[in-house]
Order: structure tokens, then sequence, then C-alpha cells
């Protein structure tokens, strides 16, 4: 297993930040990559790609954004692209700016375009890795966004739909609907759309979506919101199967996208912290609630906050990194044992495993 690992370090009066792509089974850091700070990151081992999207701030000019592709077997770039649009984050991202379409060579690419103060219109266009070019469409997504994720079946993308109004510059008056979208691809459109009921008025309240996961080899989909609630649904037909609570320790909840599902839909794992922990975006517990018996199979008291914890793609292994000691933890998804501990040089932001 490789791992790709967003490093902030200071140098001098500024901040820098690299790309790491390490064996941290073998305690290895394979290669550093200075890159923009505040990037966006995708790794497609398969296509022998990585992605890096950022903004540019010239001295009395416009912001530009651009696009950087990479070949992983050597980390040489292959073309420097502009884009229309900034991706989705302008921080540390939250959840992935880009998606693997199951066309091959393609990657869908999620940006946004910021109209006034909370006004903005977001979108998702296509990268075609072989002619190194974007696709010709931009597909306007109609609602605001607070997460997608790959799915199954017809559906190409699926994604939470919030009700914020950024959309339309203004918070809705009466509909604040939580909703789970499936997007059928550029050329169907927004497929089917699935209500998980009202979300508070206030981000910070719980009751509010924050994940949307994806077991492709059961098929099922699922919205976890803050509060543990765990809304399962049919990807293939689209339709509403059940509610399910995850227990959570007293005064804990869950942080934006600290939720993961197992591929064959078995297990899900929601990360928790308390208040302090959690405004900061930091996982503090692992439970682990079993799907199929709808309890908790068991919790997992981490051995120092996460930034973020992550699955491996083959379900075999939780990733997470600290801010306080900037170390890479590697655990066993089924005993919550840690296999591999690294120490990295910077604090880790974002974690991509790739097996």
């Amino acid at each position: 297993m490789k791992v790709a690992v967003l490093l902030y370090r200071q140098a001098g009066a500024e901040w820098e930040a690299l790309l790491a792509w390490v064996d941290p089974l073998a305690g290895k850091v394979l290669r550093l990559l200075t890159v923009p700070v505040s990037p966006n990151l995708g790794v497609f081992p398969r296509y022998d790609c990585a992605l890096v999207s950022y903004s540019e701030f010239p001295d009395g000019l416009p912001t530009t954004e651009w696009l950087d592709v990479y070949r992983v077997s050597d980390w040489s770039r292959r073309a420097h692209l502009p884009m229309d649009f900034r991706a989705q984050f302008n921080v540390s991202p939250e959840w992935p700016t880009f998606l693997r379409s199951p066309r091959d060579q393609f990657i869908y690419v999620y940006k946004a375009q910021t109209l006034g103060d909370h006004w903005a219109a977001d979108f998702i266009c296509g990268l075609d890795l072989a002619s190194l070019a974007f696709t010709s469409w931009n597909f306007r997504i109609p609602e605001c966004v607070s997460g997608w994720s790959a799915a199954v079946g017809r559906a190409q993308a699926q994604m939470l739909f919030a009700a914020c109004g950024v959309h339309e510059g203004k918070l809705p008056s009466k509909n604040f609907e939580q909703k789970v979208a499936f997007w059928l691809g550029p050329e169907e459109g927004m497929g089917p759309i699935v209500p998980i009921g009202p979300r508070p008025r206030s981000h910070s309240d719980l009751g509010q979506a924050n994940a949307i996961l994806c077991a492709p080899e059961r098929p099922l989909s699922i919205a976890v919101c803050n509060d543990g609630a765990a809304h399962l649904i049919d990807p293939l037909d689209f339709r509403y199967l059940e509610k399910q609570q995850v227990e959570f320790a007293p005064g804990h909840a869950m942080p934006v996208f600290a939720a993961q599902v197992d591929p064959q839909g078995r297990f899900l794992y929601v990360g928790t912290a308390g208040a302090d922990a959690r405004s900061r975006g930091l996982v503090e517990r692992v439970v682990v609630h079993d799907l199929d018996r709808n309890r908790r199979q068991t919790e997992w008291l981490l051995p120092e906050p996460f930034a973020q914890m992550v699955l491996s793609e083959d379900g075999n292994y939780l990733c997470g990194g600290s801010l306080e000691s900037n170390q890479l933890w590697i655990l066993d998804a089924n005993s919550g044992e840690p296999v591999a501990v690294m120490q990295l040089d910077g604090s880790p932001q974002y974690v991509i495993p790739c097996c």
C-alpha cells in the first residue's frame, strides 16, 4: 500500500506545502513534491496519474486557476492546464475534488465559481487523461452540495444536497430538506433525488448530514449525519431503505466527512470527538457500526487525535494523520491496532491511501 499525504511545514516566516508519496508499511518516503499552498489533490495509480489543482495570485493581476497532471511512476509533470473556475476547496480538503469516471482514462472534476458573498455556482467537468484536455461541457449542479463520492449502477456520482442557499446567495426561508442526489453523467444529468429529512439551520448543530459514502460490492449508499444518524439508500433503484443510529460516547459527535464504509458494506466507521476537538476537525474515537445487525460492533480510542481518517480501498486499513506529532498512523481495520506509525517532515492535512 502507498499513501499520498498533503504536508504543511514552516519555512521561515512562510508556510510551504508538500505532497509526500510514502510506503508506510516500509517506513519510507518515496517522493516529496513541492506544491502550492491550499491545493486539491487526486491520486489514481491505476492511470499512473496524480492531480494538483491550485490558485495563483499574481501582483496586480486577476487570480488564475491551474491543474497540474503528474505521472505517479516517476512524478514528472505531464501537463499544466488552465482552469476556468477554482476547484472546490481553498484551505485543506475535506472531501475529494476528483472522482474516477466509469469511462476509462477519464476523471470528473468538481469546481466552483464565486458569484458574490456567500453565493457560488458549482460545476462538474471532465478531464481526458489520454488527450490531457478538459471536456467541452460544464455541468452545473442545481443545488448546494456538501459532499460527493463515487456511485454504482447507472449513477456516476452521488451528492449531498445541503439546502444552504449558496447557489442563490441567501438561505431558503422554508425548505431545509437534506437530500441524496444521484448524477447520471454529463449526457443524462441529475437523476433521482432521495430525501433524508430536514437539517438544522446552523451547520454546527446536530443533525447535519456530513458524509456520503458508497459500498460498491453490496451495493449500498449511506448518508451519515453528525449526530450518528445513518440513512441507507439503494443506489440501483434509488430508494430509501432505512435509518440506523450509530451510538456515540456522551458529548461526542462526528466531524465533517469523518465516516467510511468497507467495500462489502458490512461495517460503517465513524470518527467522533468532543466539542473542542470537533470544532478543529479532529477525530478522537472511531465507532465501528455493524450495518447488518444495526448495532455497535466496537469503539476505538485513537492513540492521538487524527486530522482526518480514511479507509483504504480494500477495506483493510484505516489511515489518519496527527497534527500534534506529525505522524501518519495505519490501523488494522479489523482490530484498530496500529500496523505502522511513520514520522513525517511536516503536518499531515490530507491523506489518500492507494492500494
